[in-house]
């Protein structure tokens, strides 16, 4: 491996979630096997679509709409300004 490869791949990390494209397999993995790589499939979960299924009921409501939009989404600084984040008309944002 290359000087450059290998002090990329020192410094490097991937996160990856829940293997959403082939990106990893098929290229990264096969041509920068020394990067380290921190997969989550399972706590990702509590944040996507079934997540009410995992959160514990006396936690649900810090991850709806009413408790997001006032605490963590709206009016808290440029980066949640920039993400495509839930609204309260449902619609995403950019």
């Amino acid at each position: 491996m290359a000087c450059n490869e290998e002090m990329i791949s020192k410094k490097a990390i991937i996160y990856t979630v829940m293997d959403q494209d082939a990106t990893y397999k098929k290229y990264i993995g096969v041509h920068w096997p020394k990067i380290r790589v921190f997969y989550n499939a399972y706590q990702f979960a509590c944040l996507a679509y079934p997540w009410k299924e995992y959160i514990p009921t006396e936690m649900q409501p810090y991850f709806e709409g009413p408790y997001m939009s006032k605490n963590i989404i709206f009016d808290h600084g440029p980066l949640t300004n920039i993400l495509c984040l839930w609204r309260r008309t449902g619609a995403a944002r950019r």
